[in-house]
């Protein structure tokens, strides 16, 4: 009797050992990582089988700056209210659909309170890079723009989210 209460301790000890593992690693966000490490988070979502991301996901969302935070929620409620906001492809990857290769996240150039961090990868084998711009607030980097300098479609995430 004694080794079977002794067992069941044990199993209850390893249990609640993995549940709080298991919820310290999906507590972890990339908010507070340098900026390099938070575009990797990003497109880590889209290895293998990854679903992706949007900017307006709320996980996602604690990445951006407060300015940009405030124009994602309004492009939030737009899309609730229209059915479609005024983001209709996936800002992470330039397009609506994805296959990527070759990504590649360029070490960030800080200066002061703001950090340039390019990213470039392919998309169904074309070439792509985004120009990640972060800024500090309260000792975190968080990003303020994202921007697409295509020859086909320039484009800055805020400038989308205000109508331009």
């Amino acid at each position: 009797m004694r080794r079977v209460v002794q067992l069941f301790l044990c199993i209850g000890f390893l249990f609640t050992a993995f549940l709080s593992s298991a919820q310290a690693q999906s507590a972890e966000t990339p908010q507070g990582q340098p900026p390099g490490a938070i575009v990797g988070s990003i497109y880590a979502l889209y290895e293998g089988d990854g679903l992706g991301a949007f900017p307006t996901d709320p996980d996602v969302q604690t990445l951006f700056s407060a300015r940009t935070r405030q124009l994602l929620d309004e492009e939030d409620k737009l899309a609730q209210r229209d059915g479609i906001g005024r983001l209709d492809f996936d800002v992470f990857v330039d397009a609506q659909d994805w296959d990527l290769s070759e990504v590649s996240i360029g070490a960030p150039q800080v200066s002061g309170d703001t950090a340039v961090v390019d990213a470039s990868f392919r998309n169904f084998d074309e070439p792509r890079t985004l120009r990640y711009l972060f800024v500090n607030e309260d000792g975190a980097w968080l990003i303020d723009d994202i921007v697409s300098e295509s020859a086909d479609f320039s484009w800055s995430l805020t400038g989308l989210l205000a109508g331009n």
